[in-house]
Parts: structure tokens; C-alpha cells; sequence
């Protein structure tokens, strides 16, 4: 975990100032401090973050790279498929109907 600079002597001194004792002072800015290493995001954080994104981002490119090839195949062998079927019809078509 990271750890984030947070003066919490300052903190209690000027909740005391403002009328909260040494107990709630020292309570809540023991709460603050929790709530601030659990959600706040350092630069480390960031950092990681990116690099997780990064990577994430270079795998999802590489399978659409690989999902365009494998439809190009497909593509390309439902068009010979296709032309094969319209000329075996066209010879067909001409073998019965052609003029003898």
C-alpha cells in the first residue's frame, strides 16, 4: 500500500480549536486517515493502472487482429463456395436448356 502524507497533528489541534475534544479529535481524524489509504489514488496507483490498461489493451488488439484474419478466411472461402455453386448451376442450366 501506498502511503499518502497527511499531517494529523495539525488535523486534531484545529478540531479541538473549533470546540471537538481530544477524544472526538482524535476518533475522527483516525477515521479520515482510514478513509484516505483506502480511496485515494497515488501516483504508484496511476501508474500501475496504466500499465495494467496497457497491456489489456495490447492482448485486445492482438485477438481483433486474429478475429479479422479468421473472417477474412471464412469470407473468402464462402465466396468460392458461392461462385463454385453459380457455375455448376450456369452448366447445369445450359446443359438442359442449352440449344443443341
Amino acid at each position: 500500500m501506498s502511503v499518502l502524507a497527511f499531517d494529523t497533528h495539525t488535523f486534531v489541534k484545529r478540531l479541538k480549536k473549533v470546540g471537538f475534544t481530544e477524544e472526538q479529535a482524535e476518533v475522527f481524524v483516525e477515521e479520515q486517515s482510514k478513509i484516505l489509504e483506502d480511496r485515494v489514488a497515488t501516483k504508484a496507483d496511476i501508474v500501475g493502472l496504466e500499465q495494467k490498461i496497457s497491456s489489456s489493451e495490447e492482448t485486445l488488439r492482438r485477438e481483433i487482429s486474429e478475429a479479422k484474419i479468421e473472417m477474412m478466411k471464412w469470407a473468402a472461402t464462402l465466396f468460392l463456395a458461392q461462385t463454385a455453386l453459380i457455375i455448376g448451376a450456369m452448366f447445369t442450366f445450359f446443359k438442359l436448356f442449352g440449344s443443341s
